[in-house]
Order: C-alpha cells, then sequence, then structure tokens
C-alpha cells in the first residue's frame, strides 16, 4: 500500500528546506545556528522577509534541522488575531517546554511555579489579579521555567514575530540578555514594517548583539523561470516569466 505523502500545516506537500531556490545563505545561516546549540554555545537568528519569501519554509527548516541534530525543539508562532492576547506566544513557549515531561514531574514542576506560569500554561490568560504585575515579573517566572525544562540543547523557533504581542516580545528581548545561561539557541521570523506599534521593540530584537539578522531577497529571473517552469510545464514562455 502507497504511503500517503506527509503534508506541512499547512497542507503543502514539500516543507523544510525542500524546493526552496536561492536560499543558500540563509539555510547556512540556520545549520550554524543548530550546530552552535547542539555544542553548548547559544545564538540566535532573526530571517526577515516580506510575504511570499519563504519564511515560514525556512522556519520549518530549522525544525527539521534541529530534530535531525537531536535538540529539543520548542515552537511557537505569533497570528494577526491574537496579537492583543498578553503573554501569548510566550505561553506557547511555556507549553511546549513542558510537552514532554511526564505527568508527575509536570505537576511537580507547576506546584513550585508562581500562580501566573500556572495560568499561562493553562488557559493562556493571566487571572484579574496579575493585571498590575510588571511584565519583568512574568519574563522571570517563564525563564526559571525553561530553566528547569531545558536540560538538554535545544532549539526555541518562533514564526512571525510581527504578530507577536508585545509582552511576548518584551519576554524574547529578556531571554536574549541571559541566553548564556540555558541550553538553547533561536531561530526566529519577522516580516518588515509590518507592524509600526511594535516597530521599536522588534527593532531592539533585530539589534541585540546576539542576533544575526538575514534579509531575504526577491528571487533572480532564473529562479523565477524554473518556479514557473514547475507550475505550468509546457505553457510557460519568457515573456510570462519576465512579467
Amino acid at each position: 500500500m502507497a504511503v500517503e505523502e506527509a503534508h506541512d500545516r499547512r497542507g503543502r506537500r514539500t516543507r523544510g528546506s525542500s524546493g526552496l531556490l536561492e536560499r543558500e545563505a540563509t539555510l547556512r545561516a540556520i545549520d550554524e545556528v543548530l550546530d552552535s546549540a547542539r555544542g553548548g554555545v547559544a545564538s540566535a537568528l532573526v530571517i526577515m522577509g516580506h510575504p511570499g519569501m519563504g519564511k515560514t519554509r525556512l522556519y520549518e527548516a530549522s525544525l527539521d534541522g534541529a530534530r535531525g541534530r537531536g535538540l529539543k525543539v520548542l515552537r511557537a508562532a505569533g497570528a494577526e488575531l491574537e496579537q492583543n492576547l498578553a503573554f501569548g506566544v510566550a505561553a506557547q513557549i511555556a507549553r511546549a517546554s513542558l510537552a514532554d515531561i511526564g505527568d508527575s514531574d509536570r505537576r511537580a514542576l507547576l506546584d513550585e511555579a508562581p500562580s501566573l506560569v500556572r495560568a499561562l500554561v493553562g488557559s493562556g490568560l493571566l487571572e484579574s489579579d496579575h493585571g498590575t504585575r510588571p511584565d519583568l515579573a512574568v519574563s522571570h517566572a517563564l525563564f526559571a521555567l525553561l530553566g528547569e525544562t531545558l536540560d538538554t540543547p535545544g532549539l526555541l523557533a518562533i514564526d512571525d514575530l510581527q504578530w507577536c504581542d508585545a509582552a511576548s516580545l518584551e519576554f524574547v528581548l529578556y531571554l536574549l540578555q541571559r541566553l548564556d545561561e540555558l541550553p538553547v539557541s533561536l531561530v526566529m521570523t519577522g516580516r518588515p514594517g509590518a507592524h509600526a506599534q511594535l516597530g521599536e521593540i522588534l527593532d531592539l530584537i533585530a539589534a541585540h548583539p546576539r542576533v544575526r539578522v538575514e534579509p531575504l531577497t526577491p528571487l533572480g529571473s532564473r529562479a523565477v523561470a524554473e518556479l514557473v517552469q514547475q507550475a505550468l510545464g509546457s505553457r510557460a514562455n519568457a515573456k510570462l516569466v519576465q512579467t
């Protein structure tokens, strides 16, 4: 019986680096970050590009590469409709850190964790009495949880930084400041100029000394011709490629 071809989370038959054109430099940057993580040296990479340039495919390539190296993978993604949910993406990261932990160990960790962390891991929402807590306290509590759960080298991958909530981006900055204390490297993707209100904090992440930024450029004519040929076959022509 034929095995059905695996689809990615967006329903595509290909994922990761398969079929990517003119992204060799970025794929090398991802490999360097993953090799660094496996060697116990934390680093961070931000892949910046406009829609349709392959950011999510590169994000998925980092996940595949991390798993192939035996790294623990924590993944999260921003969503446009959830960007007003404080610590929404940070809560995804916290839940991912607990995913592979047995029930008894998980309960023990959460019993000792601050109530605000239990709230985020459970419902994803802070309780009303946490409304006046400074974001730094929440970030520190989440950082401490990662310290308890990351006992082997890992990758933290965050897709669509531009749709993350402000509090989660503050947590990313806090994490970058203390990256040497965790056996984890970061690969993140973002869209330039997509969210003016968060522009300052996104710029701070991109400019952080621990972060390497890889900007994606439009495909050249040869790559475009190859994609058109793949899609249209004999119907493809030079005039169509040029347009």
